[in-house]
């Protein structure tokens, strides 16, 4: 952003309102010439033009300065907003010119002052001589130390007597120099409008404009500013600022739901069940099915056609019949559960472990969380999400419809290969975190091996595996474990003993 970016703490800083940006030319203390723009970029107006610039209010015909050339640098300004697209001023000032023709209702507000007979050092000895040589000047602001944009939106709130944000250029005064920067706002006329859903649910909208430019916009800022057919509206960077159209609108209709909603920054709908909401999570739930993931085109046409109507439904369209339905109870919940929602997977991982991975277990306690809480001694800190994600009857309501799939293999195993069976009835305990994997990889892993693996502690485990990197290890249980002589060793020391690391290269190869 332009605050960031150009200014610094003690800068002096005056903006230039949408207008025409001009400067005034004195000779021997008398108005010369006039040109539009400034600096480098001047160019001299007609004589036409120069002889109404002269009467418009606000533009001094004589100043105090009688030797030498004088340049005064400022705006006309009538509060006009040209009717064409591309950059202002510079696209739009045959508009605008045409304008001041006609209407002859602009002012002129000064900024800056150069002779080359004075000297003047500093944002207030020019705003001083502008006054004196009877200017109309233009609101500046010192920077404070700590500037971002809201602090500079509030340096201008109810104080700015022109449209904020329509700041065509900055005149920053820093030390002896003197600086003109533009800040390049871009208008345009809208040709079209059309919408389109993106894959995380996001509504966005594509503004086709008369000057050929395709502008792609989150749909929030076309709703607030109404932008439709005919409408000429001003961006700042990739930010809408003005619009010509000051309806105000009701709200918006879901496309995918029907459901009615105010839109807000990052548009989407406010129904967190809606189906445009569930791509992510319906791709997250065919990957735990080892299946291939449905492309976003083809989710859209099946939630249109009526053939998705909830998230697991995913799994019995056409070209996921032939899967076989086997995954562990925690995949299930993990592709469901947002990341954003539950960023823990050991959460998940633990809770299902506290319903002995059993299928009518987790569904009774997903169907009463608070019952879990008590039942289970959960951590309300660490599990609140978790248990809030289950107060949702339709967050339920999706897990089981996955669960109770007829092609579902219930007395599925969490395994990541067919290993040889040398922890048979042996139950393992893990708790830290493991360089191998988060809780649910390790328990595949030992699982490969015919092995019971938890993470929830109890006095009829075989042994204890800590992880290596020797962090959020429960102390206490390898302590109890240690007193009652249950064998307890290092994931590389486990890992090495039984040569795991072998095994799974080659069966994953």
């Amino acid at each position: 952003m332009f605050v960031r970016n150009c200014l610094r703490a003690g800068d002096y800083l005056v903006p230039i309102p949408y207008g025409i940006p001009v400067t005034l030319e004195y000779d021997d203390g008398k108005l010369r010439k006039i040109y539009k723009y400034y600096d480098d970029e001047k160019q001299v107006v007609s004589t036409e033009e120069l002889k109404l610039y002269s009467e418009l209010e606000g533009v001094v015909k004589k100043i105090p300065i009688k030797v030498g050339r004088t340049w005064v640098r400022g705006v006309l300004y009538s509060g006009y907003h040209a009717k064409c697209g591309g950059y202002v001023p510079t696209d739009v000032m045959a508009d605008l010119s045409e304008d001041i023709l006609v209407k002859k209702n602009y002012r002129f507000y000064a900024v800056d002052v150069l002779s080359n007979s004075t000297a003047f050092h500093g944002a207030g000895p020019v705003r001083q001589w502008l006054k004196m040589a009877g200017f109309t000047i233009i609101l500046g602001q010192l920077v404070p130390a700590k500037i971002d944009q809201k602090v500079f939106d509030l340096m201008w709130d109810n104080k700015y007597p022109f449209e904020y944000p329509l700041m065509t250029y900055y005149f920053i005064w820093r030390s002896s120099d003197t600086l003109i920067v533009n800040t390049f706002l871009l208008q345009e006329v809208c040709k079209s409008v059309s919408k389109y859903l993106t894959e995380d649910g996001l509504l966005r909208g594509k503004v086709s404009c008369e000057t050929g430019n395709v502008i792609d916009l989150d749909y929030y800022q076309i709703y607030k500013y109404n932008i439709h057919k005919g409408v000429t509206f001003i961006m700042n960077a990739n930010h809408v600022v003005y619009s010509s159209c000051q309806d105000k609108q009701s709200g918006i209709t879901c496309s995918v739901c029907g459901k009615r909603y105010v839109p807000t920054r990052f548009c989407h709908c406010d129904d967190p069940h809606c189906l445009s909401l569930k791509f992510r999570a319906a791709n997250n739930l065919l990957s735990a099915f080892n299946a291939h993931p449905i492309s976003f085109d083809k989710y859209k046409k099946l939630v249109k056609d009526k053939e998705i109507i909830c998230v697991g439904d995913v799994l019995n369209t056409d070209d996921y019949l032939d899967y076989i339905l086997e995954t562990s109870l925690y995949s299930i919940l993990r592709s469901l559960i947002d990341i954003d929602v539950v960023r823990n997977d050991d959460v998940i991982t633990s809770f299902v472990n506290y319903c002995n991975n059993n299928v009518d277990s987790l569904k009774y306690y997903m169907d009463n969380p608070d019952r879990a809480a008590i039942d289970f001694g959960l951590d309300e800190d660490k599990y609140f999400e978790l248990l809030d994600w289950f107060r949702d009857k339709q967050n339920v309501q999706d897990a089981v419809n996955v669960i109770d799939n007829p092609r579902y293999n219930a007395a599925y195993v969490n395994k990541l290969f067919d290993g040889p069976p040398i922890f048979r009835d042996k139950k393992i305990y893990i708790t830290g975190k493991f360089k191998h994997g988060n809780t649910n990889d390790i328990i595949s892993i030992f699982n490969s091996y015919g092995a019971e693996t938890t993470n929830t502690f109890d006095t009829d485990v075989n042994c204890v595996v800590i992880g290596d990197m020797l962090e959020n290890i429960d102390g206490h249980s390898v302590k109890y474990a240690r007193n009652m002589n249950i064998p307890i060793f290092s994931e590389k020391d486990m890992f090495d003993r039984y040569d795991i690391d072998t095994d799974i290269q080659q069966n994953l190869q």
